[in-house]
């Protein structure tokens, strides 16, 4: 029997780090005896470190000279062009985000098999969470959500065979959207073997709490810091990420408080991990966030909300999950963790050991065993 020809396609220059990673190192990982795996984007620094790589810009400094030239919009067409051309030997498509409704349907019209990268909830489930928080607070539209976008992606689903769905709320999501399960496979994302970092020891005179995204209404921080003042904690939180000027004026109440610290950007975001004793993502809508997964590698307990971190955290044993407006039940988990040494240091040692499950080549493997369960499935 020939091995399974599948190509990936992601519509980026992918970096090592972020979701471009993941796409590749999937993509790479899925190589098996009875699967053929590669992955198609407009460039990537990762090209030398595999042979299932493809590019449609292969020179760095090329690039570089279009961009300053061409828009990223005609570099992208340009991309999807060569793409189409290349896809035509392979057997099944896995498409991430960003790739055109026309893709989809000239793919379609070849015959393949076509795979859905669900990277977050389904478009009119997210934009309902979105809009009723901002209704709560009583601000204007901060997301990007529109009718066109989610017709956009309910053609999409309607065309794709199968459908990628990387945590059980992105699964219910797509489900009360009118997703049939039988087209849902249900994974994960996960982290490199570089990224289980050493556990340093918990040296810190008062804890510390670490969040690492986006400073905006979707990722909570609104909630996060009201919770964090009202339990009055005597340890320190780090907010890793760019403030969106969306939320400047939620945020400006809490910027003087000596036990909270903003850092916009960062390379050396391990340290962090490494520094801290627990990691915190109170997250309104997701899809399953990969900084969730690097504390896991760093050892730290998680609270997280059910967006946050469900099908990765164990409740009560690698962390906490709790519904993000709950806030009797975040301050108190907040001053119980703080203050409860051992029950850090035991949480941590669960997340550690939790880490080696969500390992790329594990992540890969249990997707290639789905994906070949379907395709086997429906040929009898």
């Amino acid at each position: 029997m020939k091995p399974i020809r599948i190509v990936s396609y992601l519509h980026h220059h992918i970096h090592p780090y972020g979701i471009g990673y993941a796409a590749h190192s999937i993509a790479v990982y899925m190589n098996a005896e009875n699967i053929r795996s590669e992955i198609f984007s407009i460039h990537s620094d990762l090209a030398d470190e595999s042979k299932f790589v493809r590019q449609a810009i292969k020179s760095s400094l090329l690039l570089r000279l279009l961009s300053k030239f061409v828009s990223i919009d005609r570099i992208r067409r340009f991309t999807e062009w060569r793409f189409r051309r290349y896809a035509r030997k392979f057997d099944v498509v896995l498409l991430w985000p960003g790739c055109s409704l026309d893709t989809f349907k000239y793919l379609k019209s070849l015959g393949k098999i076509i795979v859905l990268e669900s990277i977050n909830c389904h478009q009119k489930f997210a934009e309902k969470l979105l809009s009723e928080e901002e209704s709560r607070l009583g601000i204007g539209k901060t997301h990007l959500i529109d009718a066109a976008s989610i017709a956009d992606e309910n053609e999409k689903l309607a065309i794709a065979d199968y459908v990628f769905s990387p945590s059980p709320q992105v699964t219910e999501s797509l489900v009360v959207s009118g997703v049939s399960k039988d087209k849902i496979l249900p994974t994960s994302y996960g982290l490199s073997q570089k990224q289980i970092l050493p556990v340093i020891s918990d040296t810190n005179e008062k804890p510390v709490f670490l969040f690492v995204g986006s400073v905006i209404v979707r990722k909570g921080i609104h909630l996060l810091l009201e919770y964090w003042h009202d339990a009055n904690i005597d340890g320190k939180l780090i907010i890793v990420g760019k403030v969106d000027p969306s939320v400047q004026s939620l945020i400006e109440q809490y910027s003087s408080e000596d036990n909270i610290e903003f850092i916009p950007f960062t390379t050396d975001i391990e340290a962090l991990y490494q520094l801290s004793d627990v990691f915190i993502l109170p997250s309104i809508e997701e899809g399953s966030p990969l900084v969730t997964y690097l504390a896991l590698g760093a050892g730290l307990p998680c609270m997280v909300t059910p967006m946050g971190g469900d099908g990765v955290i164990r409740d009560g044993v690698d962390g906490f999950i709790i519904d993000p407006h709950d806030r009797s039940k975040w301050i108190a988990s907040l001053q119980r963790i703080a203050r409860d040494k051992s029950l850090r240091v035991k949480l941590s040692q669960n997340a550690y050991q939790r880490a080696d499950y969500f390992i790329w080549s594990n992540v890969a493997k249990r997707r290639s065993n789905s994906l070949l369960e379907k395709l086997i499935g429906n040929q009898h």
